[in-house]
């Protein structure tokens, strides 16, 4: 019966505007909070900032760097608010999440330039590992966007097999786009979408090391970042575009749905284009 009733509320989020995916979330968990853990664990949302106390350095909160009520910063390896026996990696595995900061914030600044990362490495049972690579982009006042988010959640499930000396990639990745545009004739329109892709990829060792680990992560997340990328350039604004221009308005109206076609393609680029000067 939780099965059901979980399944019913995973599907009507699905449904919900996504918009308010925060707002969503509460309220499916205010509708059924015997399965608000199981709603927060199998539900992403939009990303957000905290600050390392003792460092000072911005970071991602996030269910994957979460221990009850407080989070892990990538910095300092200290949870904030304080906590009794937290749940860390281990030594090794937190020295490999300290050797993928670097790398993965190169990437970021490749493909994303001014925005924030955080990564996250965790030991499962089975004795392989799981990480995160989280990326936060923000935009203000760009080629008519109000203001814009784009946030990208990449999970990475790692499981050895030791026996054939090979190595299981699989990544899951979560974007999650949001914007405001204003003009006068057309005023303020908000757009707001997601979209996840899970791919699945092996590799064979024959010595295994963080070098090799980090090497087929980097690529595992490029090329899937990549694929999300497109589909949401031809799909999503392709789409949203090819609605606004073929929908029927009144006379009064047809200006404003012209000026609206027009902040699409700004919109597209504000992301990449955000650098301040």
């Amino acid at each position: 019966m939780d099965k059901d009733k979980l399944l019913a509320s995973l599907n009507l989020y699905r449904r919900l505007p996504a918009s308010r995916l925060r707002q969503n979330v509460s309220a499916l968990a205010n509708l059924r909070p015997e399965l608000q853990d199981e709603i927060l664990r199998r539900v992403e949302q939009p990303l957000e900032v905290l600050t390392d106390e003792k460092n000072g350095l911005p970071y991602i909160k996030s269910e994957y760097n979460r221990d009850g009520d407080s989070y892990r910063s990538p910095h300092s390896n200290e949870y904030y608010p304080p906590i009794d026996k937290p749940l860390l990696p281990s030594p090794a595995l937190r020295e490999m999440e300290q050797k993928a900061m670097p790398l993965f914030r190169e990437y970021v600044y490749l493909y994303y330039e001014s925005a924030l990362h955080s990564t996250y490495f965790w030991d499962k049972e089975d004795g392989g590992f799981a990480c995160a690579i989280l990326i936060k982009k923000e935009v203000d006042q760009s080629k008519g966007v109000k203001r814009g988010t784009w946030d990208s959640i990449n999970v990475v499930d790692v499981t050895i097999d030791k026996s054939k000396q090979r190595v299981n990639y699989r990544i899951t990745t979560t974007a999650m786009l949001s914007f405001v545009i204003e003009n006068e004739t057309a005023g303020e329109v908000t757009l707001a979408g997601t979209y996840t892709k899970q791919r699945e990829d092996s590799d064979q060792y024959k010595e295994l090391n963080d070098e090799f680990h980090l090497a087929n992560i980097g690529k595992l997340l490029e090329e899937t970042e990549t694929q999300v990328r497109n589909y949401l350039e031809v799909v999503y604004f392709g789409k949203t575009k090819g609605i606004v221009f073929n929908t029927r308005f009144e006379d009064e109206s047809a200006k404003k749905q012209k000026e609206v076609g027009t902040l699409l393609p700004g919109m597209k680029n504000a992301m990449a284009n955000s650098k301040q000067a």
